[in-house]
Parts: structure tokens; sequence; C-alpha cells
């Protein structure tokens, strides 16, 4: 008799601990991951006095698409003042930081900033003997 009562309380309990394990915890999209369209970029050349070369996205001779995947690939297509502008390769970030790996594999760290769907990356390129120090900043929306 004892038996008949304690195996379907057995059963009972072993289908309750099954069906309240803990879900899996999934983790956080990250929220730079999406397709972004230039708005403006400009090139600040750290001369006496600073120069400063801004283009704004006309469709035409000007624009960019940059997308951040969720898989860490990044792809940058389109043209900034009629140059054609391409790269691709993998991206992370960390803080405020955005790291960029190029296929041509010369890392680049950018500083940025996402506000709602507005996103700013800024780096500075030190001077060399060939060019002076010059900071570059892209203004992109999110789609």
């Amino acid at each position: 008799m004892m038996k008949k009562i304690l195996y379907p309380l057995f059963i009972f309990s072993i289908l309750f601990t099954i069906g309240c394990e803990d879900e899996k915890e999934t983790d956080p999209v990250n929220p730079l991951i999406g397709v972004y369209n230039l708005t403006s970029t400009s090139i600040e050349v750290q001369t006496t006095p600073t120069q400063t070369l801004t283009f704004n996205h006309d469709g035409t001779n000007t624009y960019l698409v940059f997308i951040l995947g969720d898989d860490g690939v990044y792809s940058l297509q389109g043209k900034i003042d009629g140059e054609d502008s391409s790269d691709g390769g993998t991206w992370s970030d960390t803080g405020n930081k955005l790291t960029l790996i190029p296929s041509d594999g010369d890392t680049e760290i950018w500083d940025f900033t996402l506000t709602g769907n507005n996103l700013v990356m800024t780096i500075t390129e030190p001077e060399t003997d060939d060019m002076w120090e010059y900071v570059m900043t892209y203004n992109f929306t999110k789609e």
C-alpha cells in the first residue's frame, strides 16, 4: 500500500523538478549591433591654426553604410567626397572603445558614444614624418 502512495508522489516530484528548471539566461543584445547611415564626417588637422574638413551626407558624393553584425563582423561601404570607401573585418567593444580589426590587420581603436540612434566615433592619429596629427569623427544614424 505504501508503495502505491509513494510511487505517484515520486513521479510527481520528478516531473515538478524537470518543469521548474531554470531557463537558460541569454546574453543581452549589444546595442551597437545594427545598420548605420553616415550623417557627416570631419577631419580636424592639428596645424596652427587648426583646419577642419567636413563632409555631409548627400547621397551621391558622400554616403556610407556601416554595419556592425551580431557575429562580430563589420562592413563599411560608400563614398567620402567622391572617393570610394570600403572596409570590413571584425569588431568588439569595451566601455566606450570600439575596436575594429580590418581585413588588412591594422587594429583601430575608436572612442564612441551611442545616444539613442546616434553613433559618434572619433579617433586621433598622431603626427608622423609625412602627416600632421589629425582627429577623425564619424556621425551615424542607426536604421
